[in-house]
């Protein structure tokens, strides 16, 4: 058993810097889901993501590279999730090109307001969605939370989600009480742990346990 640890292992193998392996809190990713189940949508797909780090039942790996693979084939009418491990162009320039063939995805990335790649990400987007409070990655080897993240963050939606105004803002602490509550429920015994990637079944549980942090996500709106 090699004692190196597992960024060092990706970085050997795959060349992907340790820097790009943090991953997103499950809370962060399990309150996506719930806005989105309110349309009954569900994440289907990681666009990028090693296996055992996918947030999505499909994913799509570095070795794949998920710039090349086909969001519209792999996602199978789900919505695509990513977290862009490295340069954010590529990626935006991706989504935006697999929107327009009928994929809708929805990203997390930095709130870069004054970006090329921002501009040309958000311009397209159905919604965006300003987070108030800093993300908290989670550390490559160990998986605990990190605070002192050094930039803010946005849920950019695409072809998911519309709203008229189409920019909100949204308190991380509520999305983390949602998504916290939700992520109890679905590991709960009465559950059951096998709750498949479509959970309607379970939608109207999950947002009566968790009514208040929900009402007070969708609450706030910017113009």
């Amino acid at each position: 058993m090699s004692r190196w640890p597992r960024s060092r292992l990706i970085e050997a193998r795959w060349g992907v810097p340790t820097s790009d392996l943090w991953r997103t809190p499950p809370w962060l990713v399990e309150a996506v889901r719930l806005l989105l189940a309110d349309d009954g949508l569900d994440l289907s797909l990681d666009a990028c993501a090693f296996p055992e780090d996918s947030v999505a039942p499909r994913w799509i790996s570095p070795e794949e590279n998920g710039l090349v693979v086909s969001w519209v084939e792999r996602a199978e009418g789900g919505v695509t999730w990513w977290n862009p491990p490295t340069g954010p162009m590529p990626w935006a320039l991706k989504a935006v090109s697999e929107w327009r063939l009928g994929a809708a995805s929805v990203a997390l990335v930095p709130a870069c307001t004054g970006a090329r790649w921002w501009a040309e990400l958000v311009n397209p987007a159905a919604r965006i969605s300003l987070l108030r409070g800093r993300v908290a990655f989670l550390h490559p080897d160990t998986g605990r939370a990190v605070s002192g993240t050094r930039f803010d963050s946005a849920l950019v939606w695409l072809g998911c989600r519309p709203l008229a105004a189409r920019v909100e803002v949204i308190e991380l602490s509520d999305l983390r009480r949602a998504g916290e509550r939700a992520l109890a429920l679905r590991r709960s015994p009465a559950i059951g742990a096998g709750v498949p990637p479509m959970f309607p079944e379970i939608t109207t549980k999950l947002i009566s346990g968790i009514t208040g942090s929900l009402s007070a996500i969708r609450g706030w709106r910017g113009g």
